[in-house]
């Protein structure tokens, strides 16, 4: 469930929001009357407060847009006090750039939702070739790889990878000079849900948890340029 954090004016300096013990977190802009001749932008970060300076977690470009936005950011368990942290990077302060931001707070089921998933992957990073635990046993599964090269049109959306139940493990590459945005879900030819940004000449790698499950559903990409991506996903074959 989504929870109000607070409504806040984007500054030049780091603003440090309410300690909140949740990874993640939903933007949205306020509206701003005929911004398209201003070019805002900002960072938003997570952070361990221990003091000076802040240890930034993390820093992911903010720009205005009407869409919401969906950050994550694992927070190190034991370190300082967890915080979320905006600044401004534009010198157009004649334009009042405010955002509402939300938390996620998870329910009691951790198999309902993308978002609870993303939770309990984050706090507990494994490599992809591992055995696989349960509490009656130790089980070794033979994951087969698969790769697939996407073909992508410049700023248009489209579907990276189908759902598949049986996924225990996913690769992207990037290839591109510029980024790719990941998001969950089109609707009217715009990626909605965003989730990521893969940066240029990067690798993604989906996190999995400690009993060797990731997110099994679907994964669009937004392409800042036109060309190919490389996907390679691991599947749950037989067990050894």
């Amino acid at each position: 469930m989504w929870r109000y954090l607070g409504r806040f004016q984007l500054k030049d300096k780091w603003q440090i929001l309410p300690a909140r013990n949740f990874e993640i977190f939903r933007v949205k802009h306020q509206p701003i009357s005929n911004p398209a001749n201003k070019y805002l932008k900002g960072v938003i970060a997570g952070a361990i407060l221990e003091g000076e300076p802040i240890n930034l977690i993390s820093p992911q470009r903010l720009s205005y847009r009407e869409e919401s936005e969906i950050f994550t950011f694992y927070f190190p368990e034991g370190i300082g006090e967890k915080r979320l942290l905006f600044k401004r990077l534009d010198s157009t302060p004649d334009l009042k750039w405010e955002v509402l931001v939300e938390y996620y707070e998870p329910s009691s089921s951790v198999n309902e939702d993308f978002a609870n998933y993303i939770i309990n992957r984050f706090r507990d990073l494994m490599p992809l070739f591992t055995n696989v635990s349960t509490s009656l046993a130790t089980i070794k599964y033979n994951l087969i790889p698969v790769s697939t090269t996407v073909a992508v049109v410049n700023n248009t959306p489209v579907l990276l990878i189908a759902a598949n139940t049986l996924r225990r493990g996913l690769t992207i590459e990037n290839p591109t000079n510029k980024e790719m945005i990941l998001g969950f879900q089109i609707s009217n030819n715009q990626l909605q849900q965003r989730w990521l940004e893969i940066p240029p000449r990067s690798f993604f790698e989906m996190p999995t948890g400690a009993d060797g499950s990731c997110y099994t559903g679907a994964i669009f990409v937004l392409p800042g340029i036109s060309g190919s991506l490389t996907v390679v996903e691991f599947s749950q074959g037989a067990s050894l």
